[in-house]
């Protein structure tokens, strides 16, 4: 039955029950609904049900009960509690862990849960051609940047390192030695930046074809010759350092000119045979007393075809079955957070490599296919319509679950899923989907009503290449002429708070604190530029060179092309989405003049084309994967699979590398803010609210609480069938809270 379909029958179910109770939002009884079957809303048809792929909320909502990762998060707290790990110890200096796995860790099919399973599902996260978007939540991995850059590379067999590409001797160097990979040749770029003293902080920015647009000494931009051409290399200059990492300066032959440029400059082509290396010495040690000696550096030259990606270079390897070993590129104070995300779930090998074999890897989180290690099963995948889970009976803790089934159904619509909810087709309106904004009003008034604040920002994703948002100044300007306030007031109608930046106020990890001493200070972020302000609006498109003029009762900009809002969301809705969608394209049409053309499509095609590039202006949102403003701000750098806007910042780069690396936390969050107000600076992003999360469930439902990482794992629910005459707030089983660690010495 299509959504659209069940929204009628909702309707009908709703109206010819009439049997609401005083102070409920519609029907309190299940109407023969199993006991122990739970019915709730998942919104869209979810992206991926792969641990390593998803990363949006209609997969990960269902991903966290699927499977489970070493640490979880409490309910209620969000505090770290035992998962597939039930102790671990730590180092001093907070860089090496050592966890040890249950022994009553199952997959559903049976088989243990192992060390293995981890380290093989977080290398495949890594590896560029699982094409993860979540490779940047496992960066605090040991060589974990240079793994999936293929920056490092061990050798396959007894090979010779070569002082020049055509040299017939050279050092030896055993099967498995690991070196540092500068650039494959033959090379190009597509300018030139020649630099004639390999000396000062080297910076690059990428250009839009390819190689380096710009090279910059020490922030200085230097002349470039802008052709594309091949380099031919012709020599070793010396030592250098570019994008703050350390690097080598070549001479070359480019463009029919001879100068020095550092290996950053460059770009492999796709038949590139010969790779310029360096012996790399930062293999992990998992030992924090061992002190790593770093070998004497040697450079030269390998055939590419005798060098492969290998794991052995990353921060994680099983010792045994149920022990497993990290080591950390830096300290994270967030690490263990960090395990309960999807991310760092474990897969099995077999299991992916047996659907790939049949030529859909994809296919592998089929019912039919897929094995997991969580509280539940997929049993059941209808497409665009229903998700049925049962109960996984090899998981550890499977006796102590209190719900046999959970159907989760797939309405886009949340009209529709408030009148499945009215008529009691539906339990629980879901982690996903969202109270229709017109009824908020209304619906505060009922006791099965709720309203909390939400660590997740919604903004406007800007296309920084489509004219004419390639000018900051425009991009401002569409910012200052967004009343944000009257959205919230008049579309959302919700406890949302205004966003003038892009990591929500009351963030953990030391950032509230930072954010609340800075509003005592007159906090940069609620600066009048990023106030509205639709005069100043108005002069920035003038100082873009656009005539702003008055006409009558209207504000026209000539000469100023159509803009267009990508969305997703029910067509013809007027509520979420598509209605704020309405909402700015009228508020610009009203102080700029300006025209802007609607584009609706569902979910996951509208991802496909953010990724592609096909947007002009598009809305998202970010919710916190983990309690630290990390998680908003990593998605604007560079490397970032989730940076859509293209937009490129050497700056804010270097500081979010320095606030990662810095071990004081007010002094790390202090780098973080800078590098926020960096991003703010540029506006690759329309910062429009920082949510609340409102929603229904019905009274009899236990064991959801709400938290502001809006995180609730059907686990924890049950069906209380004496709900009228008892009241508790009781989990379906009490936690097991993960006790301090032991010191890993």
């Amino acid at each position: 039955m299509p959504s659209g379909a069940r929204f009628a029958v909702a309707l009908l179910v709703a109206s010819c029950r009439n049997e609401s109770e005083p102070g409920f939002y519609g029907t309190v009884s299940r109407h023969g609904h199993d006991p122990r079957t739970l019915y709730v809303n998942n919104g869209d048809e979810p992206e991926y049900l792969d641990p390593g792929l998803v990363s949006e909320q209609a997969g990960g909502c269902l991903v966290s009960d699927l499977f489970e990762g070493l640490v979880e998060q409490h309910p209620r707290t969000l505090q770290p509690i035992e998962g597939v790990a039930e102790r671990y110890e730590q180092s001093d200096d907070n860089r090496f862990y050592r966890f040890h796995l249950r022994e009553t860790a199952r997959w559903s099919d049976g088989r243990d849960v192992v060390a293995e399973d981890f380290v093989y599902a977080w290398q495949r996260v890594l590896r560029p051609e699982t094409g993860s978007r979540s490779v940047s939540m496992l960066e605090p991995l040991k060589n974990a940047h240079l793994f999936r850059q293929g920056r490092v590379l061990v050798a396959t067999e007894p090979l010779l390192l070569r002082p020049m590409p055509d040299a017939q001797t050279g050092i030896a160097y055993p099967s498995g030695a690991p070196f540092r990979v500068h650039v494959l040749l033959p090379a190009s770029t597509t300018a030139v930046p020649f630099v004639t003293v390999p000396s000062g902080e080297l910076g690059t920015t990428p250009g839009k074809v390819g190689g380096t647009a710009e090279l910059t000494v020490a922030g200085r931009p230097t002349q470039a010759l802008q052709a594309r051409a091949t380099v031919t290399v012709l020599g070793v200059v010396g030592k250098t350092r570019c994008n703050e990492e350390d690097d080598v300066m070549l001479e070359v032959l480019a463009g029919g000119q001879r100068g020095h440029l550092p290996t950053c400059a460059l770009v492999s082509e796709p038949n590139a045979h010969t790779a310029y290396v360096s012996t790399f010495g930062g293999m992990p040690t998992f030992r924090p007393e061992v002190a790593s000696e770093v070998p004497a550096v040697r450079s030269g030259f390998l055939e590419r075809g005798s060098l492969r990606l290998d794991g052995s270079i990353l921060g994680v390897r099983a010792v045994s079955p149920r022990v497993l070993e990290v080591q950390l590129e830096r300290a994270t104070p967030y690490f263990l957070e960090l395990l309960s995300n999807h991310a760092y779930f474990p897969v099995r090998r077999d299991v992916i490599e047996r659907a790939a074999a049949a030529g859909d890897v994809d296919r592998w989180t089929r019912p039919e296919n897929i094995v997991s290690n969580g509280p539940f099963v997929l049993e059941k995948h209808a497409f665009r319509y229903e998700i049925v889970f049962a109960k996984n009976p090899h998981y550890w803790a499977a006796d102590k679950l209190k719900l046999d089934r959970v159907v989760w159904l797939e309405v886009g619509s949340h009209e529709a899923a408030l009148a499945l909810y009215k008529g009691g087709e539906l339990d629980y309106l879901g982690s996903v989907s969202a109270v229709p904004e017109k009824y908020v009003p209304l619906l505060r008034t009922q006791r099965d009503f709720s309203e909390t604040p939400w660590q997740s920002s919604y903004w406007y994703e800007l296309n920084v290449e489509k004219p004419p948002l390639d000018d900051v100044r425009v991009r401002r300007a569409l910012n200052m002429a967004i009343d944000k306030r009257r959205l919230i007031d008049s579309v959302t109608h919700g406890k949302q708070t205004p966003a003038t930046h892009f990591v929500p106020d009351y963030t953990g990890s030391g950032y509230d604190d930072a954010a609340k001493a800075a509003k005592k200070a007159g906090d940069p972020f609620d600066a009048g530029r990023w106030q509205f302000d639709p005069e100043a609006a108005r002069g920035l498109l003038r100082e873009a060179g656009y005539d702003v003029q008055r006409r009558g009762e209207r504000w026209v900009t000539a000469g100023f092309p159509a803009l267009e809002i990508l969305y997703n969301g029910a067509a013809g809705a007027t509520s979420g989405h598509p209605a704020i969608a309405v909402a700015i394209q009228s508020l610009w049409r009203e102080h700029l003049g300006i025209s802007a053309t609607l584009r609706n499509e569902e979910w996951k095609v509208m991802l496909k084309n953010m990724r592609d590039g096909h947007f002009q202006i598009a809305r998202l949102g970010w919710s916190a994967d983990y309690n630290h403003p990390h998680t908003y701000l990593e998605t604007f750098a560079q490397t970032s699979p989730n940076n859509w806007t293209r937009w490129k910042s050497p700056e804010f780069d270097a500081l979010l590398a320095r606030a990662t690396a810095t071990s004081d936390s007010a002094e790390s969050i202090d780098l973080y803010r800078q590098a926020e107000s960096v991003a703010l600076e540029a506006m690759p992003r329309l910062p429009l609210y920082f949510y609340s999360k409102a929603t229904l469930a019905k009274p009899y439902l236990r064991g959801l609480h709400p938290n502001p990482m809006n995180r609730h794992p059907v686990r924890w629910m049950w069906i209380d069938s004496e709900w009228r005459s008892r009241s508790t707030a009781e989990l379906a089983y009490e936690p097991l809270m993960l006790a301090k660690p032991g010191r890993l010495e």
